[in-house]
């Protein structure tokens, strides 16, 4: 029998043994209830109704332990009054927290005397097990209940006694602010991240936030995702305040497009050119940009219009194609505006012929 009762102890004092009296908190209660007794030498005891004072302490945010006494008065079958006293140590674990909540479990060991009156005192070890349920109000207030299931004998495993218990009643938490364990989960900007632990506490409602409880940057450019405009700018990138790609408006020629003589059709080779420019455009997101066509030729001042906008349209097709946003393009025809020669040779207009590109902030 000692060979099964000695890891049982050990078992059970684990959590005990993290108690501390320095820089940690403590709770006392107070429980009362209903139990329910079984057979005590041979006749029954009347139910009673158990009176609970305990000194606890929080281990880790998991486990907690409990040193209580109680006290129930009964009456036994022969008329004589019972009481019974325990000292118990309860271990408790809880296994689920919901906001305010707390569900657990308890198993505890007690010494348990039993006095019947004027006829025998009797002392016995009592086993414990049973639910726990904690409500945590504002401040160093809980309310808690326990429902029990109390075996005790002389012979330790024998069955003397029986009972259940269901008790209800109040704690309350003193001492320094334990280092191991929160007393409330608090979470002030409801992003998952306690406010003792998050480094950014006051982040915006919705934001995805990193393991420090700050909004999320995937691309390294100081400017959290639910800010940034362009929150895929390549890393080592120079952004703006809104997170893209530093840049000012501006124009540029848009080198190696060329068409088919007074057609809006390109040539082969323009296509795989553009395809470059599209992987650039598609890094600025937040940027519009007009795609100006121009003409030269001895065309008629309204073909040459026609031709430099269907050319236009042509290139913002091709872009928009490769993935350009088609709402962040405009085509525009400008003829023979702006000429970048005065030349009339033919292989001087051809100059003339050509596809620029302008841009700004579009936000």
């Amino acid at each position: 029998m000692k060979f099964k009762i000695v890891p049982l102890l050990l078992f059970l004092l684990i959590p005990f043994s993290g108690w501390s009296l320095e820089l940690d908190t403590w709770k006392a209660s107070i429980h009362g209830g209903y139990s329910s007794l079984g057979q005590f030498h041979a006749a029954s005891l009347s139910n009673g109704f158990p009176i609970q004072v305990g000194l606890g302490h929080d281990i880790t945010q998991k486990w907690s332990s409990k040193i209580e006494y109680q006290w129930i008065s009964s009456e036994h079958t022969s008329g004589s009054s019972v009481s019974i006293q325990s000292l118990r140590l309860l271990p408790k674990y809880d296994f689920l927290n919901l906001n305010r909540h707390q569900f657990g479990v308890e198993a505890g060991l007690g010494y348990q005397w039993v006095n019947l009156e004027n006829i025998d005192h009797v002392r016995q070890v009592e086993l414990l097990m049973g639910p726990t349920w904690k409500y945590s109000f504002n401040g160093p207030w809980s309310l808690e209940s326990a429902l029990r299931y109390a075996q005790s004998s002389m012979n330790f495993f024998g069955s003397s006694l029986q009972r259940f218990e269901m008790v209800m009643g109040i704690s309350f938490q003193f001492g320094m602010e334990s280092s191991k364990i929160p007393i409330q989960f608090v979470d002030s900007d409801q992003d998952g991240i306690s406010n003792d632990t998050d480094q950014c506490p006051n982040t915006s409602r919705g934001a995805r936030v990193s393991k420090i409880g700050c909004p999320q940057d995937g691309d390294a450019d100081r400017i959290a995702d639910i800010q940034d405009y362009c929150p895929n700018t390549k890393r080592g990138t120079e952004v703006d305040e809104i997170g893209c790609p530093l840049i000012v408006p501006g124009r540029g020629l848009i080198d190696g497009v060329a068409f088919e003589q007074n057609s809006p059709r390109l040539i082969s080779t323009s296509k795989n050119q553009l395809l470059t420019v599209a992987e650039t455009l598609k890094q600025f997101p937040n940027i519009y940009f007009v795609i100006e066509g121009y003409s030269s030729g001895h065309a008629s001042a309204m073909e040459r219009l026609n031709i430099s906008k269907a050319r236009a349209l042509t290139v913002m097709n091709v872009l928009a194609s490769y993935g350009v946003p088609s709402n962040k393009m405009k085509a525009v025809g400008l003829s023979d505006m702006y000429p970048l020669t005065d030349s009339t040779l033919p292989s001087d207009q051809i100059l003339n012929e050509r596809i620029e590109i302008k841009w700004k902030h579009q936000l």
